[in-house]
């Protein structure tokens, strides 16, 4: 499958809202976008904390949001 955006092959497709899309790794990136393998579609890198209101990262390794913001010396949980 190629690339909506730029064409490249390698891409991920998903159906959003009725709608085919494929996105490479390097248009995710650019768009913020990570591929979500547990609910199969798209999600913001970075989301709000709802405790402190800092940003928490998704983990490309555990394939999860991390919330260090939240903890002193946080770390990713995979580390």
């Amino acid at each position: 499958m190629n690339c909506t955006n730029c064409k490249k092959q390698e891409a991920v497709l998903v159906e959003e809202h009725g709608e085919l899309r494929a996105l490479c790794d390097d248009c995710m990136d650019k768009l913020g976008l990570v591929w979500d393998t547990d609910e199969y579609e798209f999600a913001p890198r970075y989301i709000h904390c709802p405790n402190c209101g800092g940003f928490i990262v998704w983990c490309d390794c555990c394939k999860m949001y991390t919330q260090s913001c939240c903890i002193e010396y946080g770390t990713c949980p995979c580390s």
